[in-house]
Parts: structure tokens; C-alpha cells; sequence
């Protein structure tokens, strides 16, 4: 993993919805039982407004209610949750280890298991098995935390950003500020060096971009890795030339209570 950037594989429905046709009584069910713990686990079945959940979701917050409280599960029971579990947190491990082919084959086993629950709580016939691929696997390039734009390019930050900050905003969100603001002259006084390490950012930016349509996250780590470098000599051309905005000194109270 790289300082903010991390390379991530997630799984979606295929087809788009089948959670929501195949499943409707666990659906429900888990929305049901989710509800008195809030986003901490009703997240997983997205968020008013949200993309409809997929079938990992909901076999993530069926795992989540087992643990924490099964008998809002019922008539399910223990004994016929506890393999959906195991097999829930084999498919997080495959896609948090990049192992694409086994999460998928993991997630046809998960989709077999959520038929015979769905036929249970139904009290209906299992539905015959689903025939080819019943996820996608796709590679993505996420800022886990945004906070460390801050701290790791606090020069960067504040020349694209300003005093406000960078809120939200991600790693490529940085480069693109940084690359229309070039572009705009808004920062004649940047050296060549910085102007270089910005061009090798782009470059990097592509490969990264390249990576992700090929589903491949060891290729998308490696460009990430390269990205997050020249950002980090574009860094290092602010402090060496002084030519970065520089940040208000913060008053006495402010540093009183560790306040920038």
C-alpha cells in the first residue's frame, strides 16, 4: 500500500440487480434485522440513495448480524448462517489479496448458499443454480484516508487547495488541480524541476489509469507507488526553492490546544 493512494478489488452483480430479484426475502430481511445499529452495519446494504447492494454486501451483513445478534436472523438459524460466514470472509480475503479468480469462484459458491437461504425463508423450491459468472471483479484506485494529503504534500495541499484544505479530496484530485493550475500559469514562479516531477506525476497518473481498465491491481500498485513519488519531489521542489504558498503562522491559542 501506498502513503493515501490503495489499490483495491471489488466485486459488483452480474447482471446489474441480481441481488435484489434472486434474494428478496434476505434483502429484507437483513434490512430489517440492520436497523437498530444504524449505518454500522445497514452501510452494507447501501445507503439511502446509494447503489443497490450486490450479493457480497449482502452476504457481508448477514456474516455482521450472525455475529452480532442471530436470533434478529430467524427462522434462519446458526448452524445454517455459520457456512455463509466462512465463506464471506474467504471471498473478503481473495479480494483483498488481489486473487480475482478465486474471489469469483467464491462468490458462484456464496450465491448458492444465499439460494438455499432464500428458499428456506420463502419456504419455496431452490431455484437451479446459477450458470456462469454471477460477479464482476474490478480493480480501483481509492484514497483511504484524505487526511494524509495534508500531511503527506502539505506544500501541494495548500498550493492547490489553499488555507481551506483538501476536504475530501483524493490523490488524483491533487493531481489534477496541480496539473490545470500548470496549465493556467497561476504559478509562474515554479521551477523546471517541479515542472518535470509534475510531467513524470502525469505519466504515472496514465499508467495507473491503464492498470485499472486492465483489472490488473499489481500493475495499478506499482504505478500508484510511482505516482505518489513525484508527487513527493514535487514536494520536496516547494521546500528546497521556497516557492510554495506559505501557511499562516497559527496564533498562541491555536498552538495551545494543537490546533494548525
Amino acid at each position: 500500500m501506498g502513503m493515501a493512494l490503495q489499490i483495491r478489488q471489488k466485486a459488483a452483480d452480474d447482471p446489474d440487480g441480481l441481488t435484489a430479484r434472486r434474494w428478496p426475502a434476505l434483502l429484507a430481511l437483513a434490512r430489517k434485522a440492520a436497523e437498530p445499529y444504524g449505518e454500522d452495519i445497514a452501510a452494507w446494504l447501501g445507503l439511502p440513495g446509494a447503489q443497490a447492494p450486490g450479493l457480497l454486501e449482502l452476504a457481508q451483513c448477514l456474516s455482521r448480524l450472525t455475529m452480532r445478534d442471530v436470533d434478529a436472523l430467524a427462522p434462519l438459524s446458526l448452524d445454517s448462517l455459520r457456512p455463509l460466514c466462512d465463506l464471506t470472509r474467504r471471498c473478503e480475503d481473495a479480494l483483498g489479496s488481489w486473487q480475482g479468480g478465486e474471489a469469483a469462484a467464491g462468490l458462484t459458491a456464496l450465491a448458492a448458499l444465499l439460494d438455499g437461504l432464500e428458499a428456506a425463508l420463502a419456504q419455496t423450491a431452490v431455484p437451479a443454480p446459477l450458470t456462469g459468472p454471477v460477479a464482476r471483479i474490478r480493480t480501483v484506485a481509492v484514497t483511504w484516508n484524505p487526511a494524509l494529503l495534508e500531511e503527506c504534500w502539505p506544500g501541494l495541499s495548500l498550493l492547490a487547495f489553499g488555507p481551506a484544505g483538501a476536504g475530501k479530496a483524493g490523490v488524483t484530485d491533487l493531481l489534477d488541480v496541480l496539473e490545470r493550475g500548470m496549465a493556467e500559469k497561476r504559478w509562474p514562479q515554479q521551477q523546471e524541476p517541479f515542472k518535470e516531477a509534475l510531467a513524470e506525476a502525469l505519466v504515472q497518473r496514465s499508467r495507473l489509469d491503464a492498470a485499472l481498465r486492465a483489472n490488473d491491481p499489481r500493475a495499478a500498485h506499482r504505478a500508484s507507488e510511482d505516482l505518489e513519488d513525484a508527487l513527493t519531489r514535487m514536494e520536496d521542489c516547494l521546500s528546497a526553492t521556497g516557492s510554495g504558498p506559505q501557511r499562516k503562522k497559527p496564533s498562541f491559542f491555536r498552538r495551545l490546544f494543537g490546533l494548525r
